[in-house]
């Protein structure tokens, strides 16, 4: 299958199956756009490339997700990932402010705070240690609640059981809070908090992928299982999961979370993207792009913006795949 790439864009082919077993070839292509503030958003020179394999935090140890692969087939709507650091307001230590994202009417703020443990006091059982203050905070999930056996978040702390926690250690408290900065409690769970990627195999996203039992491996053809949820492709955190999805153009505000300014505020391009397909048999199949990932680099003050879609695979296979793309107006920063 040949792949005319008439865009600055990165680009990739690849066949797939429905959950009826009929084959479609999804395309992504995909821009890693540099931010500066009061300016559009713009490519730089050197290409981009697609992701194949996911990218932790930490490679030596269990650890969340820096980037995940961009082999998703599909998507059900825009996820937004948002990596970075909270900085305390005005560069002075602070013990919890807020910060966060909004992308159109996308929106998700936390309570980050410094750290914190809960200490055992004979008669007076567990209580939590003042807030250490602190100039930032790593958007990380390992500063959220969770823990060893919490399978929504296994890398996280502050999750144990009260009946086996042992008394004579501080227990780590979570630091990325709901937004309205309620404290955890010892023993009882609390929200998972955070901004980035969801690992495919943490829950509930791992339980989306549907039942791989017996039936499903003697199916012929291996098709998803019946019960497979196409949300299980959707990696961002459900409260930055978009209704539908992005066209481009949104404005994008970041709070707290660049160390020189309190808000960073700029608008995602306006690109409209679509590919064709000619097939074996002659036919000619074209369809719009969906924008369905938004990833937010703070730290690093790029954005990286895949669009998908799905294009039939009819008998005879598919001879070339053609992706073009026209720039609408592009906004600038605030």
């Amino acid at each position: 299958m040949k792949l005319d790439n008439r865009t600055p864009l990165a680009a990739m082919a690849f066949p797939m199956v429905d959950l009826a077993g009929d084959p479609f070839v999804t395309v992504i292509a995909k821009g890693v756009f540099g931010v500066k503030k009061g300016e559009p958003l713009r490519l730089p020179p050197s290409p981009s490339c697609i992701r194949t394999a996911s990218v932790p935090w930490e490679a030596e140890k269990p650890s969340s997700l820096r980037y995940e692969d961009d082999l998703a087939p599909f998507k059900t709507c825009t996820d937004i990932i948002v990596n970075g650091t909270a900085y305390a307001p005005g560069g002075q230590r602070a013990p919890a402010w807020r910060a966060g994202v909004r992308v159109g009417a996308v929106r998700k703020y936390m309570t980050v705070t410094g750290p914190r443990a809960w200490v055992h006091a004979p008669l007076l059982g567990w209580s939590l240690t003042p807030i250490v203050p602190v100039h930032r905070v790593p958007l990380r999930y390992e500063l959220a609640f969770g823990g060893d056996g919490f399978e929504a978040n296994p890398v996280g702390v502050g999750y144990c059981d009260p009946r086996t926690a042992d008394t004579s250690q501080l227990v780590a408290a979570p630091q990325l809070l709901p937004e309205d900065g309620r404290p955890p409690v010892f023993g009882e769970t609390y929200p998972v908090e955070g901004l980035g990627a969801i690992a495919r195999t943490w829950q509930p996203r791992r339980a989306r992928a549907g039942t791989f039992g017996e039936a499903w491996a003697t199916q012929e053809g291996r098709r998803l299982p019946e019960d497979f949820e196409g949300t299980y492709w959707n990696a961002a955190h459900p409260e930055l999961c978009a209704d539908t999805f992005l066209r481009g153009d949104e404005e994008v505000t970041l709070t707290a979370l660049h160390p020189e300014h309190a808000e960073l505020a700029f608008r995602l391009p306006s690109l409209l993207v679509a590919a064709g397909a000619v097939h074996g048999s002659g036919f000619r199949h074209a369809s719009p792009a969906r924008l369905d990932t938004v990833v937010i680099d703070a730290d690093e003050l790029r954005v990286e913006l895949s669009w998908r879609f799905a294009l039939p695979l009819f008998k005879g296979g598919v001879e070339s795949v053609h992706i073009a793309m026209r720039a609408g107006a592009i906004g600038g920063g605030a």
